[in-house]
């Protein structure tokens, strides 16, 4: 706001909280901080719905895409169990490194463990645009007035090749 005033929202509540479970491979390898453990990243993506009535978030390795309305993050009388109460799951997805909506009510994730970018829906079903071996935990990527979305990938190395972007038509 243009008062300066702030709030956390849902800030240690479940449904910002990575899974503890989770074990995401690329290209069947692990991936593993160097201390050997399965990264956690809490809540790491959020993206507002084309129409601006929805903010889409969920942590890094998924497994929950969530969403909740704008309206009730705007309320300044309800408590964190007040808004995680009007919080809606709206699809399994794999683990995603870039969540972008594509201007048509869609959702583009930037499948990191699927070597994909994929579209979802408005009816949270999920479809490939394109799926390539040498996709190495791709991550977020722009959608460019041009019809394409441009992403880097950022595990290039990995696969013995030096830092690329890729560009797909969406």
């Amino acid at each position: 706001r243009a008062d300066g005033f702030g709030r956390r929202l849902l800030q240690g509540m479940p449904c910002t909280r990575a899974d503890p479970f989770a074990n995401p491979t690329i290209h069947g390898k692990p991936v593993l901080d160097p201390q050997g453990r399965v990264p956690v990243l809490h809540l790491s993506h959020i993206e507002l719905s084309d129409c601006g009535e929805w903010l889409y978030f969920m942590p890094l390795f998924g497994p929950t895409l969530r969403r909740v309305p704008i309206a009730v993050l705007k309320a300044n009388n309800l408590t964190n169990l007040d808004i995680e109460a009007q919080v809606q799951d709206v699809a399994s997805v794999p683990a995603i490194a870039g969540l972008h909506r594509n201007g048509h009510g869609c959702m583009i994730l930037v499948a990191a463990t699927e070597n994909a970018i994929l579209l979802l829906d408005e009816n949270g079903q999920i479809s490939t645009i394109t799926r390539d071996r040498r996709l190495s935990f791709p991550n977020e990527g722009s959608l460019s007035r041009d019809g394409f979305f441009y992403f880097p990938n950022s595990m290039a190395y990995l696969l013995g090749r030096p830092c690329e972007s890729f560009k797909v038509a969406i």
